[in-house]
């Protein structure tokens, strides 16, 4: 089993993002844990262990979004959290471009509901011919490339750090 991070603001495009990038420094360093398994039982049993609980072992990978929040019972509020945003779980049978852009989809979907609240403006709701329900709502073009550039660049180091046995 191979095991790494890969980091959700790594290798964005520098000035691009400037201005977001400026509103979320605190969260420059988040990642997730990736595990790539040899084999289906392998990959099943580290996810019940990730998990706490048994979980269907019908799946060729996972993608589990979590938040860890430290709370300070003293003052009565949260006074940290941590970088690590969940996990992203492969059977190395199953390790193609799809299920690995698949995987860096939900991962980049649970950071922005879990981590980047005020991003989730790109996230419209639209009627069953694809009109907006909300007109005054319209996506933000800076959210959504960079919310595609966090999945093209997860995507990217998942392959990059992946090393195959030869």
């Amino acid at each position: 089993m191979q095991k790494f991070r890969v980091y959700f603001w790594k290798y964005l495009p520098k000035g691009y993002f400037k201005e977001i990038r400026e509103q979320h420094k605190k969260r420059k360093n988040d990642y997730m844990n990736v595990y790539i398994c040899d084999t289906k039982e392998e990959m099943y049993d580290l996810e019940d262990k990730l998990e706490k609980k048994p979980i269907e072992r019908d799946y060729g990978a996972r993608t589990w979004c979590y938040s860890k929040n430290f709370y300070d019972i003293e003052i009565g509020e949260y006074v940290k959290t941590s970088p690590l945003c969940g996990h992203i779980v492969f059977n190395k049978e199953y390790f193609y471009m799809n299920s690995i852009t698949h995987e860096a989809g939900h991962a980049v979907i649970g950071y922005y509901n879990r981590k980047l609240r005020d991003c989730q403006k790109i996230f419209t709701k639209c009627d069953d011919k694809g009109n907006l329900l909300e007109p005054d709502l319209k996506p933000e073009e800076d959210l959504e490339e960079l919310f595609c550039y966090m999945i093209g660049n997860i995507a990217d180091q998942i392959v990059c750090n992946y090393k195959e046995e030869k």
